[in-house]
C-alpha cells in the first residue's frame, strides 16, 4: 500500500467516526438513548402548539384502516369470470363478487333509510333434499334505521325459482333471530340504470353546496308540473354546482322521476307533493 493511499484511507476512517469521542466504558441500559429520543422527555400522545403566548394542547388523531365488519369470509380480490371488489361504508369495507352484486350494493348505499350494510354475513343453515345440514352465506346484511334486519341473496333472475326454494328451506330451519327476513335481489333490483343513478346520488352527498341547494329550492318554488332536468340548469352561475344540487334534491326526495330510467338532462322530473 502506498503512502498516499494509506493517508486517504486514514482520513476516510476518521470521517466515519466523526462526532463526540467514544466513551471509555460502555453505557448502561438506563443511560442509553434510542434513536433521537431523549429519555428525559415525557412521552405523550398529546401535541403542544404555541398560539399567542399560550400553550394549546390537541389530542393526536389516529386513523384506523377500515375492516370487513361482520364478514365471515373474504372473497378473493380477483376472478377470471367476475368483477370483484369492495366499497367502504360506515368505517368498514363491503366486498362484492360480481357486477350484479356491485350494482345492488350501490343502490343499497344510495338509500336514506339504511343504517348499516355488511357483506358476506350471516351464515344461514338449512337442510337439503338429502336430509343433510348445509349452510349458505348471505351476500349482504342490512340494518335499517328502525332496527329491521334483512339478509339479502343476490342472483340472476333466471335462478329465481332455485333461490326461492333455498330461502324457503332456510326459513323452515330457522334463522335464530339473526335477521327478520330474507330477500332475493336480481338484475331487476340492481339494474345498470339504477346503479348509475345511485352513483350520482352518492356523489352529490359528498360534493353538494348548501347555498346552491337553497337557491335551487327558490327556483323550484316557481315551477309546477313536469320539467326536464336540463331546465334546472338554465340561468345559474355554476352549472356543475347546480347539477350536484339537483341530484342532492333527488336524494332528499324533493324531486323524483316517474320513469325509473337512468336520469339525464332530458329526463322529466317533478316535485314531491307535500
Amino acid at each position: 500500500m502506498s503512502v498516499i493511499h494509506s493517508r486517504k484511507l486514514s482520513r476516510r476512517i476518521e470521517r466515519k467516526h466523526a462526532g463526540p469521542a467514544r466513551p471509555k466504558k460502555p453505557i448502561s441500559n438506563e443511560e442509553k438513548i434510542s434513536g433521537m429520543q431523549d429519555p428525559k422527555l415525557v412521552r405523550s400522545h398529546t401535541k403542544l402548539y404555541q398560539l399567542h403566548g399560550k400553550i394549546v394542547t390537541s389530542s393526536a388523531v389516529f386513523w384506523n384502516p377500515p375492516d370487513f365488519g361482520k364478514a365471515v369470509r373474504l372473497p378473493p380480490n380477483k376472478g377470471a369470470k367476475t368483477a370483484r371488489g369492495s366499497m367502504p361504508y360506515n368505517g368498514h369495507v363491503v366486498p362484492f363478487e360480481s357486477e350484479l352484486e356491485h350494482n345492488n350494493l350501490l343502490t343499497l348505499m344510495a338509500r336514506s333509510d339504511i343504517a348499516d350494510i355488511h357483506g358476506q354475513y350471516p351464515v344461514l343453515p338449512y337442510i337439503d333434499e338429502a336430509g343433510k345440514t348445509r349452510s349458505h352465506t348471505a351476500d349482504f346484511f342490512v340494518r335499517f334505521k328502525d332496527g329491521y334486519l334483512l339478509a339479502l341473496l343476490v342472483k340472476m333472475e333466471r335462478k329465481r325459482a332455485e333461490m326461492e326454494a333455498l330461502i324457503a328451506r332456510i326459513n323452515s330451519y330457522g334463522v335464530d333471530g339473526k335477521v327478520d327476513d330474507i330477500r332475493l335481489l336480481t338484475e331487476k333490483n340492481g339494474s345498470y340504470e339504477a346503479a348509475a343513478n345511485a352513483r350520482n346520488i352518492l356523489w352529490s352527498r359528498r360534493h353538494h353546496n348548501e347555498q346552491e341547494v337553497n337557491e335551487l329550492l327558490v327556483v323550484l318554488s316557481k315551477m309546477h308540473g313536469f320539467f326536464r332536468f336540463g331546465d334546472l340548469l338554465w340561468g345559474c352561475n355554476n352549472i356543475p354546482s347546480r347539477r350536484v344540487a339537483v341530484w342532492r334534491l333527488i336524494d332528499q326526495g324533493v324531486l323524483f322521476s316517474t320513469t325509473g330510467e337512468e336520469i339525464t338532462e332530458l329526463t322529466w322530473l317533478r316535485k314531491t307533493t307535500a
